[in-house]
């Protein structure tokens, strides 16, 4: 493995980690969905997953011009 590898391992942990945090967000906003008032704050979170994956695949699509 090239050290770029070991840099976009390390990142797939970190964003999979958001990804989580995400998710349980989600879910415990849905357990509480008749006291909850859904606002803005339900649609950050659509763009903050949505933008951790575009941030994935930049990084993943980097990797060829690191020269792996």
């Amino acid at each position: 493995m090239n050290p770029f590898e070991y840099l976009l391992l390390f990142a797939a942990i970190v964003l999979g980690l958001a990804i989580s945090d995400l998710a349980i967000s989600l879910h415990r906003l849905l357990n509480a969905a008749g006291r909850v008032r859904w606002a803005s704050r339900t649609a950050r979170r659509i763009i903050a997953f949505l933008k951790i994956i575009t941030q994935w695949w930049t990084w993943y699509a980097a990797q060829s011009l690191a020269g792996s």
